[in-house]
């Protein structure tokens, strides 16, 4: 009846949480070998080899991942050319200000050094 009910649910239990101990354990035997054997790999010099998914994802770049880098770096010398010109207005601000304040000489040369390092 019931008792013999109950020693079937336990006994399920048990073998449920055996079957989960094994597997955990061998999970960290798993991974206690991947590092070792990395261990090894790293000490000889050997290089690790990119796994099957990496392979498959990241090294054959699709067109919209070759797009996407292509348009990053646009943007990149975008900011660049931006800074770029920034840099130059706010030299000749200097200058200007410094020639409405009397230094004009000493401004011009700040201003046309500075401008021929710019190109």
């Amino acid at each position: 009846g019931i008792e013999a009910e109950r020693a079937e649910r336990q006994l399920v239990k048990d073998e449920a949480k055996a079957k989960d101990d094994r597997n955990r354990a061998a999970f960290r035997e798993l991974i206690v070998t991947a590092k070792r054997e990395k261990a090894e790999r790293d000490a000889a010099g050997i290089p690790t080899e990119p796994t099957a998914f990496y392979k498959a994802n990241y090294m054959n770049p699709s067109e919209e991942d070759k797009w996407f880098t292509a348009e990053r770096e646009r943007n990149r010398q975008r900011l660049q050319e931006v800074a770029r010109m920034e840099k130059e207005i706010d030299l000749r601000l200097a200058a200007k200000e410094d020639n409405e304040t009397g230094s004009s000489e000493d401004a011009d040369k700040f201003a046309t050094h500075n401008n021929a390092s710019l190109n």
